[in-house]
């Protein structure tokens, strides 16, 4: 398959997008790789272009926005048949080139199930609403955002963090970047904005809004990276990323980070400084830490979560 992976990053997420090249060339994927690279200094784009066949986009924020509004910017450096955008929070663990065969008019991406897709909504259902269904308020906006469709063509959501598009797609892309620019306020630094009704998953619910109801939405195709077990994309999703501390959900990825750091130096690439979290020495505070945040976190979700279903009968 003629693919280049592509992802962005700041100083922020730089730990991210290491992680995410090691890992690719670890397991022998040796596509072309496009970073777009946000206010990086010189010397953390040259740490990132010492492994074969990396090229990093040096860019300044031309805009307030999140970083993930600018997939489609980054999207745009490829110049092969197809193109796979990657989360900087993502790693593979094997060789996921031997997953995907390349199905031209489709684009393939990931939608949630109506478990997930409930628990993406959760805070957002009226009275009565089905869980695992987009509220109606959420798609009324979409509707009249997009104004073309009279009805929904999905029933869920998809996710951004991982897709692959062919370059027949590319209209579409400049089309989720413009319509970006037209909901997205300015001043939405963060990834998400909870005060927005309809948007407040930023590029992700854009992308959706026009997969509902734009006439020229593509035809979606089979996700690829999620079926086999030993050859998938994982995505450290939510806070906090590994480089920051270990969530209890991406402990059990703890040892495979250690190991593509320690296969980087080993062959001689210069890599930031290691953060506390990836220092051995603070394996076993730093697990302890982490079982005790998702208590809570798991004690207080569990609460709410009966409430709210309590209302929505």
């Amino acid at each position: 398959m003629n693919n280049t992976f592509v992802t962005a990053c700041d100083s922020n997420y730089l730990w991210g997008a290491f992680l995410l090249i090691i890992s690719l060339r670890y397991h022998g994927v040796e596509d072309p790789v496009h970073v777009m690279g946000y206010d990086l200094s010189d010397k953390e784009r040259d740490m990132l272009q010492q492994f074969d066949n990396v090229k990093v986009y040096s860019e300044g924020r031309m805009t307030k926005r999140s970083v993930c509004t600018q997939k489609p910017d980054a999207i745009f450096s490829s110049n092969t048949e197809f193109t796979t955008w990657v989360d900087a929070d993502c790693i593979v663990n094997g060789n996921i080139k031997n997953e995907f065969v390349a199905t031209e008019p489709f684009f393939h991406i990931r939608f949630r199930d109506f478990h997930e897709n409930g628990l993406v909504y959760r805070d957002r259902y009226s009275w009565g609403e089905k869980f695992g269904t987009i509220p109606e308020k959420v798609l009324k906006i979409w509707k009249w955002d997009i104004r073309e469709r009279a009805f929904p063509t999905i029933s869920t959501v998809c996710e951004t963090n991982c897709f692959i598009i062919h370059k027949s797609h590319l209209p579409f892309i400049k089309r989720w970047k413009n319509q970006m620019e037209k909901v997205i306020d300015e001043n939405t630094i963060g990834v998400y904005n909870k005060s927005s009704t309809a948007y407040f998953m930023t590029d992700e619910s854009v992308l959706n809004s026009l997969f509902a109801f734009a006439d020229d939405s593509p035809e979606v195709g089979v996700y690829p990276y999620d079926k086999n077990m030993d050859a998938k994309i994982i995505h450290f999703s939510l806070f906090p990323k590994p480089w920051q501390t270990w969530s209890y959900k991406n402990i059990p990825f703890y040892e495979m980070v250690m190991q593509f750091i320690h296969w980087a130096r080993s062959r001689g690439y210069e890599l930031p400084d290691l953060p506390y979290s990836f220092q051995p020495a603070n394996k076993q505070k730093i697990m302890k830490e982490a079982f005790i945040r998702e208590l809570i976190a798991s004690v207080r979700h569990e609460i709410s979560t009966k409430i709210r279903r309590i209302f929505l009968k």
